[in-house]
């Protein structure tokens, strides 16, 4: 694929789903504005802008092996496959986010610190 110059490309597909091309192998799809959530213990915010986040979150590094969070990452992988709306993915993975015990910041905001 060649770029010549232009911005990084990206289009609009099915339901409004956006895409962006990051490199030759790789597409991410945004899933909508970005999720901030807070470990309540700790104060450590991480946003969610994509849906591969979600899923390397929910695969390797989520809290909390519980069927919120399976069924999550069932809903990720099939919106991933384009089996399934990425919305319905964005409210499991909330879902599973609020049964871990995270609270979820305003949808707009961004986390104070990575």
């Amino acid at each position: 694929m060649r770029n010549f110059g232009c911005a990084t490309p990206h289009w609009t597909g099915l339901h409004g789903t956006s895409y962006q091309i990051q490199d030759e192998n790789m597409i991410e799809i945004f899933w909508g504005p970005k999720m901030v959530l807070t470990e309540i213990e700790t104060g450590t915010q991480e946003a969610f802008g994509t849906i591969e986040k979600a899923h390397h979150w929910l695969s390797r590094k989520w809290p909390v092996a519980d069927s919120a969070a399976r069924a999550a990452l069932a809903q990720v992988e099939a919106a991933m496959e384009c089996m399934g709306s990425v919305q319905d993915a964005r409210s499991a993975f909330q879902d599973a986010a609020c049964s871990a015990g995270f609270h979820i910041a305003d949808q707009s905001a961004q986390p104070l610190a990575s």
